[in-house]
C-alpha cells in the first residue's frame, strides 16, 4: 500500500514535470517562430535598402539609416548639389521606389529657401528631413531658412503650421491662404 502511494506520487510528479516541459517547449517554439519572422523581415528590409541604394538614390547623395521619434526605420538620402532630401520608409519592406517625403531647398546668399515639401504622414519623416536641412544650413553659415505656405497647402494648413512651429519657425500669414516661414539659425 505504501509503495503504491509512493509510486502514484512519483507518477504525478513525472506528469507535472512533463506538463512543465511541454509548456517550455511551446514557449521556445513560439520564440523561435518570432525570431525567424524577425530574420525574414530584416532580410526584406536589407533587400529594400539595397534596392533603394542601387536603383533609386542619386549616387552622389549621402545616405543615413535613421529612426523617427515615432519608431519608423528610414533611409534618408541627401543630394547636396540640388539640395534634395528624400526619406524612404524601410519598415515597409515591399521593394518599390516610393518615398515617404521629399524636401527641396535652394541656397541663397544668407539663407536656404524651402521650395517644396511633398509627402509626409505624421510619422516623423518631415522632422528628420527638416533637421538635416537645419544642420546643413548651419554648416554652410546660413542665417535663415525661409519658405512659403501657398494656397495649394490650404487643405492641410493647420498641420503645416503646427509642424513648422514645432521646428522653430515663425509663421506669418499675408492672406488667409498664403504665408511666409522664417527660422533664424543664429
Amino acid at each position: 500500500m505504501f509503495l503504491n502511494f509512493l509510486f502514484r506520487k512519483k507518477i504525478e510528479e513525472f506528469k507535472s514535470n512533463e506538463i512543465k516541459l511541454l509548456q517550455q517547449i511551446g514557449k521556445l517554439n513560439s520564440e523561435k517562430n518570432e525570431l525567424e519572422n524577425e530574420i525574414k523581415n530584416r532580410d526584406k528590409r536589407f533587400e529594400r535598402i539595397k534596392f533603394l541604394l542601387n536603383e533609386r538614390v542619386n549616387r552622389k547623395s549621402r545616405c543615413f539609416i535613421e529612426q523617427t521619434k515615432k519608431g519608423r526605420n528610414i533611409l534618408t538620402s541627401i543630394n547636396e548639389q540640388d539640395y534634395e532630401i528624400e526619406v524612404f520608409d524601410i519598415d515597409d519592406v515591399e521593394i518599390n521606389s516610393n518615398r515617404e517625403l521629399v524636401l527641396w531647398a535652394t541656397s541663397r546668399e544668407k539663407e536656404y529657401f524651402i521650395k517644396d515639401i511633398q509627402g509626409g504622414n505624421s510619422l516623423g519623416h518631415g522632422e528628420i528631413a527638416m533637421n538635416h536641412l537645419i544642420d546643413y544650413s548651419k554648416k554652410q553659415n546660413k542665417e535663415y531658412i525661409t519658405g512659403q505656405i501657398s494656397s495649394t497647402d490650404y487643405d492641410h494648413k493647420d498641420r503645416l503650421i503646427s509642424f513648422y512651429k514645432k521646428m522653430g519657425f515663425e509663421v506669418n500669414f499675408l492672406t488667409e491662404d498664403s504665408g511666409i516661414l522664417l527660422k533664424k539659425l543664429y
